[in-house]
């Protein structure tokens, strides 16, 4: 329910600004996760006129990540991407190795309103929201999203033209990288 969701919305973003936020990191397999998303909000986009496609590249390497919390940016992602796309859209959920091969390179991507280039500094800013935004939220969204990939070492960053759409893409380093740095650094 609503209430319940606000409630963890403000905890977690209490977490990260602590620097508190925990992410149970294991090796998880990226295909799995973007599987599980895209069958959770069919049926929701569905609702909306809107397809959810992925595009998962061959042979991607397990990543180091929190399942849970995963599944929450990417669902996070795509739930709004949804809630910005008109009828007849398609949302498409991608996974690639970044071009240097030391992380898995995730993106949703849609055919939406797009954001407006004086908002696009802001849109991972705590409780801001585009003055176009019907919905009513508490803002928090994207500002968690961003602590929850930070958490894991990687990054984030949106492209979007208004009236076009907007790519949300994020990255998460692979397992095996994380293994080898902590190797390296133990040998100094």
């Amino acid at each position: 329910n609503l209430a319940n969701r606000l409630l963890n919305d403000l905890l977690d973003a209490s977490r990260i600004e602590s620097g508190h936020l925990s992410v149970d990191l294991d090796a998880q397999d990226v295909g799995s996760i973007v599987k599980e998303v895209s069958q959770s909000l069919t049926a929701r986009a569905a609702q909306s006129g809107l397809t959810i496609e992925t595009d998962i590249a061959h042979d991607l390497p397990a990543i180091l990540g929190d399942r849970g919390r995963l599944l929450q940016v990417l669902g996070n992602l795509v739930t709004n991407a949804i809630k910005y796309s008109p009828d007849g859209g398609t949302i498409t959920m991608r996974a690639e190795l970044t071009s240097d091969g030391d992380e898995v390179m995730l993106s949703v991507n849609d055919n939406g309103i797009g954001i407006a280039p004086n908002d696009i500094p802001h849109v991972f800013d705590r409780f801001w929201q585009a003055q176009r935004a019907s919905r009513a939220g508490a803002g928090l969204g994207l500002a968690i999203t961003k602590g929850i990939v930070e958490a894991h070492g990687g990054s984030i960053n949106v492209e979007s033209e208004e009236g076009v759409g907007s790519t949300f893409m994020f990255t998460i380093p692979r397992a095996a990288q994380v293994h080898e740095r902590q190797r390296l650094a133990e040998a100094k």
